[in-house]
């Protein structure tokens, strides 16, 4: 039944419930929320309230219950599968998609095995070669990656003691800045050093700071569009490799496999 904003508001001018039934609303039983639910019947004026429910919170207690009723037994998880080779196909086909190297491989096993009509262990034996061929591609490749790792972890430990040590500071000073020296009470402590010293380390890492932000800004973008970025790149070349190595097998699943495995496994 249609009521407009008008009757609502008379309609309920005139509900005057008992007290006692607000009250046991925000009454509190042995710890446990209790919420009342009243439908309210209307007859005329004044209106009775009937088919008042309680609900009440689950407790701690029922929830750990619970909990312990889901826990596997042992006897549920006899017969339960945990390696790979024994999962299913399709399984191994969503895990894969998913980036799970060990469901590549697998797939790349199986896939020996149908293509060369092999039995599984002599299979991994075919994997094997084709493993050492896709881990030898452009060796050269990550020595850029590991130079930049560590000469960022060199001048992000060395910009310490430039900053607040003070014989560093001192040094590089008299030979690249020449700024004056301030009083020596100025220089008591390692953050009056630091103070000092950044009147000429502030300009040079904040442009720094702001060519990576730069940079990572101008990454986001390429990867917006769709442009590759060399990393990328690389993994690319180096599953063309590989499936043009071994063109007998399932050009996708050998792909996958090899952009699967990172540059340092």
């Amino acid at each position: 039944m249609y009521i407009s904003g008008i009757n609502m508001h008379r309609t309920l001018s005139t509900l005057k419930p008992a007290s006692s039934i607000f009250q046991s609303a925000t009454r509190y039983y042995s710890g446990k929320l209790v919420r009342l639910h009243a439908k309210p019947t209307v007859r005329g004026s004044p209106a009775s309230f009937s088919n008042l429910t309680r609900s009440f919170s689950s407790s701690p207690k029922s929830n750990e219950e619970d909990d312990a009723l889901k826990r596997p037994t042992l006897e549920s998880l006899k017969g339960t599968t945990f390696s790979y080779s024994q999962f299913a196909h399709e399984t191994l086909i969503v895990l894969s998609l998913q980036g799970d190297g060990a469901a590549s491989e697998e797939l790349l096993v199986r896939n020996v095995m149908v293509t060369d009509r092999l039995e599984y262990e002599e299979a991994v034996k075919v994997f094997s070669e084709i493993e050492k061929e896709n881990k030898g591609y452009k060796q050269n490749y990550k020595y850029p990656y590991l130079a930049s790792i560590g000469g960022a972890g060199v001048v992000g430990a060395l910009s310490f003691p430039f900053v607040f040590y003070l014989p560093t500071a001192k040094w590089f000073n008299e030979r690249y800045v020449t700024m004056d020296y301030p009083q020596a009470s100025d220089l008591d402590t390692w953050l009056e050093v630091g103070a000092w010293t950044w009147n000429w380390n502030e300009p040079f890492m904040g442009t720094i700071s702001f060519v990576l932000i730069a940079a990572q800004f101008m990454k986001a973008q390429m990867q917006n569009i769709g442009i590759r970025s060399a990393t990328d790149k690389f993994f690319d070349e180096r599953s063309e490799h590989l499936a043009k190595k071994f063109p007998q097998y399932s050009s996708k699943i050998i792909m996958q496999y090899s952009r699967s495995v990172r540059m340092l496994d």
